[in-house]
């Protein structure tokens, strides 16, 4: 595996790039077939390497469980960011989070990390996550009700409309296939145009 072997940086870019790699293979596996039925064992054998070489870049499932949330995290951190930046009326700016999101967790660097397994986190960990989660709700929460307010967003309950949102886009990481028929952009054209479909107003309705 070309990002596992490479072997042109210095020691410690060598050392990041393959805990990247341990990490990407591993929530791949756990995004398809859970955590649970995940061994490093199938980690290994996917990056073609052995297990005592895992463990030189990380310790337990759950470290990597705790990692490929945050990078997650990171993601949607970053889009939310980017689509608050925006000008524009709040369902502008909900779009391009959509869409910006939706591409980067099925794009080349999105980690595919199932989200809903929080339960397998340390309770240390979890408590981290959980705190990260509730902050990126408030977030998102507040531009829901701005499109409520300035009218380019139907009225509708923002913890819904979080919950539906949220849980069909980290869905996407048990059956988006990214050697299939849709590109990374190209389903997150057409996933962000089919949610926004659900809350937006039409221009003649918001005004």
């Amino acid at each position: 595996m070309a990002r596992w072997k490479k072997t042109d940086l210095n020691q410690a870019a060598q050392f990041q790039r393959k805990r990247e790699a341990v990490l990407r293979e591993a929530g791949l596996a756990f995004a398809k077939r859970g955590f649970h039925n995940t061994s490093l064992d199938d980690v290994a054998k996917a990056l073609d390497v052995t297990k005592a070489a895992l463990y030189t870049y990380v310790t337990t499932k759950q470290e990597i469980l705790f990692e490929c949330h945050k990078a997650s995290m990171d993601l949607g951190d970053a889009a939310l960011d980017m689509a608050l930046a925006l000008p524009g009326s709040a369902a502008v700016k909900l779009e391009a989070f959509l869409y910006r999101y939706i591409a980067d967790i099925t794009g080349q660097h999105g980690t595919f990390a199932v989200l809903t397994e929080i339960d397998a986190l340390t309770p240390e960990d979890r408590v981290t996550i959980i705190a990260r989660r509730d902050d990126f709700e408030r977030r998102f929460g507040a531009l829901l009700k701005e499109g409520v307010a300035d009218g380019s967003l139907a009225a509708v309950d923002p913890k819904v409309v979080i919950f539906s949102f949220m849980g069909t886009m980290h869905w996407l990481a048990r059956w988006f296939d990214p050697e299939g028929r849709l590109s990374s952009a190209e389903m997150a054209r057409e996933m962000s145009a089919l949610m926004m479909r659900g809350i937006g107003r039409p221009v003649a309705a918001a005004g």
